[in-house]
């Protein structure tokens, strides 16, 4: 069973099924495109019918809705993929479901074929190499894990936009927390997670949260409600503990919005940006005739503590942000975190140099004209170089300093909480001040 929540990956060269609006039909027409008979369309529709009736997690006037696709009038359309569309259209108008998909490509068919072991003659090679391309494709793009970092004060930043195949993406995944393992706040960037394989997401949420808790139901139609508990991790315990911050934003779609529940209800994590997508039906595959699939919704996904279904309603953040600058924000929360619940002194002035620095980024540095404050006071120099300003202690170290408010500095490597500079009374720059952790003020005048 090819089960996934989330439409991006579900076939690497799928392109030609980037859904846009269906108001002309002439925009998806070229020469080299297949066609579609009457009768093909008639039989894709009493496939998809059977499916639906047979399949779909919800049978709730499901004669109404299936009657407003099937009548339809499709007479006029002739090419494949403007067919795939416009009954893509119709579905999820009627089913008011995302996840209804109706896809064309034969490239896609012939892997699922492959992978589903579907019809006398599945492993011919032409569905092999459908099969392999695909897999060696999403390898390529390293499962879609394509960023982690640790940024200043130690906090995680873990960027991926796919929730692959367990069974491929899992080395990828334990590498990525064993890098995180010593972190003390972690940010999760789901933004542009489109979702993916349900069973990933399971065994990626375990990675979080407490051995007892929950990550997700599945209710299925004729089962009713299936548990899926922490699975047992060898991974840092280090990540059950630490404050978790996840971003997201309409993009933020199905198993992506597994996980945010999952860590959200379990308080495990705060939600920062914008309502998601709104997609919360485990589907599956099925092939249809002619290069023609329909992603099926065949269950539905829970809340672990809430029981609540999200489908069509999206997931609303703890704190709505837009996504100008919302890395830099978030950081400042976690590092605002860190410096609320550590009171060790060096820490404390470590993270205040640290909020100053990213203050800093949201600072109009156009404004300020760094020459001003080059030049030697007493054995400290500062110069200007490529566009920033530069403390040089005895003519060896070179350490950038940022402005953050008018003539106030901070030091990269954060030995100082504030670096200020003073003016006499003809607005000329003439005395510098750095303020350490104790609050002690070193001064020196300009020579």
């Amino acid at each position: 069973m090819y089960t996934v929540l989330g439409l991006l990956w579900l076939m690497v060269s799928a392109s030609s099924c980037v859904f846009q609006p269906a108001d002309d039909s002439s925009n998806y027409i070229n020469a080299t495109e297949a066609r579609i008979t009457d009768s093909e369309k008639n039989q894709l529709l009493e496939q998809i019918e059977q499916l639906i009736r047979q399949h779909y997690v919800n049978a709730n006037n499901i004669d109404t809705k299936l009657h407003e696709v099937v009548q339809f009038n499709y007479d006029d359309i002739t090419i494949a993929n403007y067919f795939a569309q416009v009954l893509t259209d119709n579905l999820q108008t009627a089913f008011n479901d995302k996840h209804l998909v109706v896809h064309h490509d034969t490239t896609m068919v012939n892997r699922l074929k492959y992978e589903q072991r579907k019809g006398d003659n599945w492993n011919d090679i032409q569905y092999y190499e459908a099969y392999q391309e695909y897999k060696d494709a999403v390898k390529d793009y390293n499962y879609d894990f394509s960023k982690l970092e640790i940024l200043s004060g130690n906090v995680g930043y873990l960027k991926f936009s796919h929730f692959a195949k367990l069974e491929d993406a899992k080395p990828t995944i334990e590498a990525a927390m064993q890098f995180m393992a010593n972190v003390d706040a972690l940010i999760i960037d789901l933004q542009h997670n489109s979702g993916g394989h349900v069973n990933t997401t399971s065994w990626l949420g375990s990675f979080f949260c407490a051995d007892t808790s929950t990550i997700f139901f599945r209710n299925l139609p004729e089962e009713g409600k299936i548990r899926y508990p922490v699975e047992h991790q060898d991974g840092p315990q280090n990540l059950k503990r630490i404050p978790l911050y996840i971003l997201v934003s309409e993009e933020t779609a199905s198993a992506a919005e597994v996980l945010t529940t999952a860590l959200k209800e379990n308080k495990r994590a705060r939600v920062i940006g914008s309502k998601t997508w709104g997609g919360a039906h485990a589907c599956r595959m099925e092939i249809l005739n002619n290069g023609f699939s329909l992603l099926l919704p065949f269950s539905e996904i829970l809340g672990p503590t809430s029981f609540s279904n999200w489908e069509g309603k999206g997931i609303q953040p703890d704190i709505v942000k837009q996504s100008n600058n919302i890395i830099e924000n978030v950081h400042h929360l976690a590092i605002s975190d860190l410096l609320s619940k550590n009171p060790h002194p060096k820490k404390k002035y470590l993270y205040t140099g640290i909020l100053k620095a990213i203050e800093s980024t949201f600072y109009n540095h156009q404004s300020v004209k760094l020459t001003e404050y080059a030049g030697k006071y007493g054995y400290l120099e500062f110069v200007v170089e490529n566009d920033a300003l530069y403390f040089i202690k005895k003519g060896r170290y070179h350490t950038k300093m940022s402005p953050y408010q008018n003539d106030h500095f901070v030091l990269d490597d954060y030995q100082f909480t504030k670096v200020f500079f003073k003016r006499n009374f003809w607005n000329a720059v003439n005395s510098v001040h750095f303020v350490n952790y104790k609050n002690d003020t070193l001064s020196y005048l300009r020579n």
